[in-house]
């Protein structure tokens, strides 16, 4: 995800404001899909993730329509 926002913002800027947002979400996806000393996530961190991932989407769809 952070390499293909890197790409999208090379051709419009406005992608730089998703870079926090989905550096926190694939490291979450890396500690769950590659678990070590996984700690599971909490209900909080769960509804951030839908949150950025709602957000992401309806930035995204707003770019294409």
């Amino acid at each position: 995800m952070i390499y293909l926002n890197k790409m999208c913002s090379s051709y419009d800027e406005s992608f730089l404001s998703l870079s926090d947002d989905l550096a926190w979400l694939s490291a979450v996806y890396l500690e769950s899909r590659y678990p070590d000393d996984f700690e599971d996530i909490d209900r909080q961190d769960a509804e951030k993730a839908l949150e950025i991932a709602v957000n992401f989407e309806n930035f995204i769809s707003k770019k294409f329509y």
